[in-house]
């Protein structure tokens, strides 16, 4: 899980929205488009699908944290 936070560079304690900002930020420098060599726009490629990978999963954790906490007796 470790791993999801450092392809955003993120803490473990980041918030929604810092998730949120880290991987605009992210997606915004990787995004394939901005390369016209085909080598790096593939590795953009690459980077970007582990920057998407990274969001959601991240998201869905931080979701299930609040619920748990929340539907706690």
């Amino acid at each position: 899980m470790n791993i999801y936070y450092e392809i955003l560079g993120l803490s473990r304690n980041a918030s929604k929205n810092d998730i949120k900002n880290a991987f605009r930020k992210k997606i915004k420098e990787n995004h394939p488009d901005r390369f016209n060599e085909p080598f790096k726009k593939e590795l953009a490629e690459e980077k970007t699908k582990d920057i998407i990978e990274a969001y959601k999963i991240l998201l869905d954790e931080f979701k299930g944290k609040n619920y748990y906490n929340n539907n706690q007796n």
